[in-house]
């Protein structure tokens, strides 16, 4: 099928990746002494992750039923193998990368690293778990022709969701464990994309969204089990973004802003957890402790330096690393009837 942008979804990744990009700097923030945590910071930590990375999650399984054919072996080989072109080489080497600058400066990162077979095929550094996860559930998930197949795998994938939820901790793997949490968001994604998402796009979508951070209060105040509050708050944050985001790029244009940021969503995920630690160990092996200094340089480097980094990494032609299908796009088959 042929593929163009969808602007409420490009926008929508562009709101996960920046709440994705705090909440790992507001953590290792905490981590390294350097601000104190707090009510206010730990109440944000906890409500945005229930739904940043759903949001990805959805965001794939949406464009994967809207565009993929995956309804027998064949074409479930060849998506494989482009998924695997397309994820492995940024997995590995940003895995890597960061494995060896938390092993050579070790003295100033929070998490000390284990073996490189750990960090790569047990325990993935955050966030390169993302896509391993997403990797395997591409592996095990087809696309669906009609509205009753994607009712079933929701409700199987929910099921999954809801048992993992209420068990908590099973001896698996901790990324099969995550294919079994995250399924349920990709499918769901699927599903917007056979019913109409449309319907959803308003302004009042906002009031949805609201739902959320009250849900978590609430949860909180009176003991809720915590399925029912990831629940609640997932589905009302993930909904209310994307219908009032839907609304609001209605017409299908994208603004200068958006575009641009839309543009290095990739880059930021792959690099932000790296040049935020970097800075600060800098700022602290030359003394400099100011949470004012540190809060400021950090986030610019966060989302600035990936960005600068992939615009000279694009004229080099070291963008084979974070895309490598621009190199080795597998050759497509014919469709089958």
């Amino acid at each position: 099928m042929s593929r163009e942008r969808i602007i409420w979804v490009d926008n929508v990744k562009v709101i996960a990746i920046s709440l994705v990009v705090l909440g790992h700097f507001f953590q290792s923030m905490i981590s390294a002494d350097i601000i104190q945590d707090s009510a206010a910071i730990s109440f944000f930590e906890t409500f945005i992750y229930y739904f940043h990375v759903p949001l990805f999650f959805m965001c794939s399984g949406f464009l994967y039923q809207k565009y993929s054919q995956v309804r027998s072996f064949s074409q479930w080989g060849q998506n494989v193998l482009k998924k695997l072109i397309a994820f492995s080489v940024p997995y590995f080497v940003f895995n890597i990368a960061s494995y060896i600058l938390k092993t050579a400066f070790s003295d100033y990162v929070n998490n000390q690293t284990e073996s490189l077979v750990s960090n790569l095929f047990i325990e993935p550094l955050p966030p390169y778990w993302f896509l391993l996860t997403l990797f395997l559930i591409f592996v095990i998930t087809p696309t669906f022709g009609g509205k009753k197949q994607i009712s079933a795998a929701l409700a199987v994938s929910f099921a999954v969701y809801v048992f993992i939820g209420v068990q908590r901790v099973i001896d698996v793997p901790t990324a099969i464990n995550s294919v079994m949490i995250y399924e349920f968001w990709f499918v769901l994604g699927m599903w917007i994309a056979v019913f109409d998402i449309k319907k959803l796009f308003s302004f009042g979508a906002a009031a949805i969204f609201a739902i959320s951070p009250l849900a978590a209060l609430l949860g909180e105040r009176f003991s809720v089990p915590g399925i029912i509050i990831r629940l609640i708050c997932g589905l009302s944050a993930c909904f209310g973004i994307i219908g009032f985001t839907g609304r609001l790029y209605k017409n299908g244009r994208q603004t200068p802003v958006m575009g641009f940021a839309a543009k290095y969503t990739m880059p930021v995920f792959l690099m932000h957890t790296i040049f935020a630690a970097g800075v600060r160990a800098i700022l602290l092996k030359i003394g400099i402790s100011s949470p004012a200094i540190h809060i400021a340089a950090g986030i610019a480097a966060s989302f600035a330096l990936p960005v600068i980094s992939q615009i000279i990494m694009d004229k080099i032609h070291l963008d084979f690393l974070v895309y490598p299908l621009r190199y080795l796009k597998p050759k497509q088959k014919r469709a089958e009837k």
